[in-house]
C-alpha cells in the first residue's frame, strides 16, 4: 500500500522526466531529423566583391572600401540550409584572445542573400552570427521556393580582417546532440511548474522559520541566486579585466587615500582645462582640448584644478584600500560587485522572513520563496550582474546596506532581550546611514523609520523617551558619526557639507547648470514606470525601448527596457492598498506602504533631474516599490485563503521572473553576446532549436 502511494506521489515527476527526454531527443533535434535524406553540396568557386580580396588557400581579406561579399553561382539546387565554416584568422594567435574578450574576432556578423524560383533577384536575409567554438551557429536554415542558383554572403567585418573560409555547404544535416544541462534545466522548470499548479498541496505548507527543511530550501535557493550572479558577472570578460581608465577610479582613489590625499594624484588636469571659463561645457571642452593637443579624464569630477571621484567613497574603504594595503595589488571591481550582490541576496531572504514573522501568519512557504525571488531579480540587480563595473559598485553596495538595514530594524523588537534589540537597532541604523557613502539617493529610505517605529515612539515609548535613552542613543549615533565623516569629506573637497561632487562630472553635459526642470518629469515617469517593453522575434525576445520624445532641452537617456509597472505585474497589487486599509492599519504598515511608494517615485524623479534616464537607476527605487506589493500580497493571502487568488499571484510572480530572466540576455550595453559570444551563443543555440 505504501509502495503504491509512493509510486503515485512520484509518478508526475517520472512523466515529466520522460517528456523532457523525448523533447531532448525529438524536439531539440528537430533539424537533425529534418535533414535526413539531404544531399549536401559543397560550394567551392566564388567571386569576390570589390571590398574582398582572395589572399590564399581558403583565405579572404576584407579591404577598406567596396562591397564586402563573396558570391557563389550556378549550383542549381533546392536549398534548405547553408553551413558556413568560417573564422577570424586572429583566433590562431592565442596571445590575442585576452581572457575570452572577442567581440572583434570571435563573433563574425554576416548577411545572406539568395535567389529562388520566386525571386530572380537576390532576396536578403536577416543578420546572423557565426561564432568560433559554437558549431550550431554555422548552420543557417533557409526558407526558399524551388531551386536556387546564386548565393551571396555579405560580411560585416572590420578593415584588413583576414577570414579563413573552410567550407560553404548547402543542405548539410545538422548533427544529433544531447545536452545534459538542457535536460536538467527543463526538468526543473516543468517540475516547478507542476508544483505551483492550481490547487497544489504545496500552498498548504505554511512558512515556519524553525523548520529545518525550510531552512535548507532557503539556503539552496539563496546559493542558487548567488551562483547565478557569479556566473553572469564572471563570464563577462569586458569587466573582469576592464582597461577603461575611468573604470579604475576607485583604485586610484585608494592610492590617494593611502598617501593621505582626497583628490586623485595619478593625473593632473591639463592647463587648457584649468584655463577654461566653463570646463563642464562638453562641446566647447572637446574643441579646446583638440586645439591644445590635450586630453582630460572622462567621467571624473573636476574642481579647482584637481580631479576627484564623485562616486561614494565607502567602497574604497571597504574593498579597495584594505586589499591594496594587504596585497599591493588593485582590487577587481567585478569581485566587489559580486560580493555586494551576494550579501544583498542573503539579506533579501532575511528581510522577507522577518516581515512574515512580525506581521503575518499562515503565509504559504512557497510564496515566501517566490516573493523573495521576485524581490531579488526585479530590484534591478540583474544590471549589476550583467555589468559589474564602476557604476554598479556604489549602487549595489547601497542597495545591500538598505536591505540589510531594513532587516535589522524590522527584526529588532522581535528579539527578547533589550541588549539584542539595541544591537539590531544600532546595526540597522549604521547600515542605513552608510548609504550616504555609497549613493545618497538611498538615504530617503531612512525616513521609513517613521512609520516603522511610530508605535514604539508615541505609544509604547520604546524610543525617544527617558526610559529608552540607550536605545535612542544607539539608534541615532550611527547617523551622527556617518554624517560627520561624509560632511567633512564633502567640505574638504568642494567647500560644502552637502556637495557630493556629482555636478562637477566631466561628462556628456554641463551638470553644474542642469538644474531642476519640470519638463523632464513626464518623460522620466513614463520611462521608469509606465513604458511597455519592446518585444521581437528572436532570443531573448525583448530589446531596448524607444525613448523618442518632444522634450526640447538637455537630458540623458541610455537603453531602457520598459517601466517597472509595465514589466513587473506583481506591483499591480499595490492598487489594493486602500481596499485593505483596515487590515494594513491594524498591522501598522499602511503608512509604511504609502511612504515606500511615494519615496520610490521621488527617487526616480530625482534621478531624472540630476542625471537622466538610465537602466541601472532601477536599483535606486525598485525595491521601494516591490516591498509594498509584497506586503499587500501577504495581507491578501491572510484575509482570503482562496486558491484562485493564490494561483493568480503565482502567475504574476512567474511573469516577473520570465521578464527578469530575459533581461540577463538582452543584447546591447556590453552584454555577453558582444563581450563573450561563445558563452552567449551556446545558450542561445541550446534554446532556439528552430534555427
Amino acid at each position: 500500500m505504501n509502495d503504491g502511494n509512493q509510486l503515485k506521489r512520484y509518478r508526475p515527476y517520472i512523466i515529466i522526466l520522460i517528456v523532457v527526454l523525448l523533447m531532448e531527443l525529438l524536439l531539440f533535434n528537430w533539424r537533425f531529423f529534418e535533414g535526413i535524406g539531404y544531399e549536401s553540396l559543397n560550394l567551392e568557386n566564388f567571386t569576390c566583391g570589390s571590398g574582398v580580396e582572395y589572399v590564399g588557400t581558403n583565405q579572404i581579406k576584407i579591404k577598406g572600401d567596396g562591397d564586402k561579399w563573396i558570391e557563389f553561382q550556378g549550383f542549381e539546387a533546392e536549398v534548405d540550409n547553408v553551413y558556413i565554416d568560417i573564422r577570424d584568422k586572429r583566433n590562431e594567435d592565442q596571445s590575442r584572445r585576452r581572457n575570452g574578450i572577442a567581440w572583434d574576432y570571435q563573433r563574425l556578423s554576416l548577411f545572406l542573400s539568395i535567389t529562388d524560383e520566386a525571386n530572380s533577384q537576390y532576396m536578403d536575409m536577416p543578420e546572423r552570427h557565426i561564432v568560433e567554438g559554437v558549431e550550431r551557429t554555422k548552420y543557417i536554415k533557409l526558407h526558399t521556393v524551388g531551386e536556387s542558383n546564386k548565393l551571396k554572403i555579405r560580411f560585416n567585418a572590420s578593415d584588413n580582417q583576414t577570414l579563413v573560409l573552410n567550407a560553404v555547404t548547402v543542405n548539410k544535416q545538422v548533427p544529433f546532440s544531447v545536452s545534459i544541462v538542457r535536460i536538467i534545466f527543463f526538468y526543473l522548470l516543468f517540475a516547478i511548474a507542476y508544483l505551483l499548479r492550481y490547487g497544489s498541496p504545496i500552498y498548504d505548507i505554511e512558512y515556519n522559520a524553525g523548520s529545518y527543511g525550510q531552512i535548507w530550501a532557503v539556503i539552496i535557493l539563496a546559493a542558487a541566486n548567488i551562483i547565478l550572479g557569479g556566473v553572469i558577472s564572471m563570464t563577462n570578460p569586458m569587466f573582469k579585466d576592464c582597461d577603461l581608465e575611468h573604470h579604475k577610479q576607485y583604485n586610484y582613489l585608494a592610492d590617494s587615500f593611502i598617501d593621505g590625499k582626497i583628490y586623485l594624484e595619478y593625473a593632473e588636469p591639463p592647463q587648457a582645462l584649468i584655463d577654461m571659463e566653463n570646463p563642464y561645457d562638453k562641446n566647447n571642452r572637446d574643441i579646446v582640448m583638440r586645439q591644445n593637443g590635450a586630453a582630460y579624464k572622462w567621467d571624473h569630477a573636476y574642481y579647482n584644478g584637481k580631479y576627484y571621484v564623485y562616486f561614494g567613497a565607502l567602497p574604497v574603504l571597504v574593498y579597495y584600500m584594505p586589499y591594496k594595503l594587504m596585497t599591493g595589488e588593485d582590487f577587481s571591481t567585478y569581485t566587489g560587485v559580486f560580493l555586494n550582490i551576494s550579501i544583498f541576496i542573503v539579506f533579501a531572504f532575511l528581510l522577507l522572513g522577518s516581515i512574515i514573522k512580525k506581521w503575518f501568519k499562515n503565509i504559504p512557504f512557497v510564496h515566501y520563496l517566490l516573493m523573495t525571488q521576485v524581490f531579488i531579480l526585479s530590484s534591478g540587480i540583474v544590471f549589476g550582474m550583467r555589468r559589474p563595473d564602476l557604476y554598479a559598485m556604489p549602487i549595489t553596495m547601497a542597495l545591500m546596506f538598505n536591505v540589510a538595514g531594513l532587516y535589522f530594524w524590522i527584526s529588532a523588537y522581535e528579539c527578547k532581550t533589550r541588549l539584542m534589540q539595541g544591537i539590531r537597532l544600532c546595526v540597522g541604523s549604521l547600515c542605513m546611514a552608510l548609504v550616504a557613502g555609497c549613493r545618497p539617493q538611498f538615504l530617503l529610505a531612512s525616513f521609513l523609520a517613521m512609520p516603522l517605529f511610530w508605535g514604539k515612539v508615541f505609544k509604547e515609548r520604546e524610543l525617544f523617551s527617558k526610559k529608552s535613552a540607550v536605545h535612542t542613543l544607539v539608534f541615532v549615533l550611527p547617523y551622527v558619526i556617518v554624517a560627520a565623516v561624509v560632511m567633512w569629506y564633502n567640505y574638504a573637497r568642494f567647500g560644502s557639507v552637502f556637495d557630493f561632487g556629482a555636478t562637477y562630472n566631466l561628462t556628456t553635459n554641463d551638470m553644474t547648470r542642469r538644474g531642476f526642470n519640470l519638463g523632464r518629469v513626464p518623460l522620466g515617469f513614463f520611462a521608469y514606470f509606465l513604458q511597455l517593453p519592446v518585444t521581437y522575434g528572436k532570443f531573448p525576445f525583448i530589446t531596448g525601448t524607444n525613448l523618442s520624445n518632444t522634450y526640447m532641452g538637455t537630458t540623458i537617456a541610455e537603453m531602457m527596457l520598459g517601466g517597472i509597472l509595465a514589466t513587473q505585474p506583481l506591483l499591480w497589487l499595490i492598487a489594493f492598498t486602500n481596499y485593505l486599509k483596515k487590515e494594513l492599519k491594524s498591522k501598522g504598515i499602511y503608512v509604511f506602504i504609502i511612504c515606500s511608494v511615494v519615496f520610490s517615485v521621488i527617487v526616480a524623479m530625482a534621478d531624472t533631474q540630476m542625471a537622466g534616464i538610465l537602466y541601472r537607476y532601477y536599483m535606486d527605487y525598485s525595491y521601494l516599490m516591490l516591498l509594498p506589493a509584497i506586503l499587500v500580497a501577504f495581507t491578501l493571502f491572510e484575509k482570503y485563503r482562496d486558491k484562485r487568488l493564490i494561483f493568480v499571484v503565482t502567475l504574476l510572480c512567474a511573469i516577473c521572473l520570465c521578464y527578469d530572466g530575459a533581461l540577463i540576455f538582452v543584447q546591447g550595453d556590453y552584454s555577453h553576446d558582444y563581450s563573450n559570444p561563445n558563452f552567449y551563443y551556446k545558450i542561445t543555440s541550446a534554446l532556439t532549436f528552430w534555427l
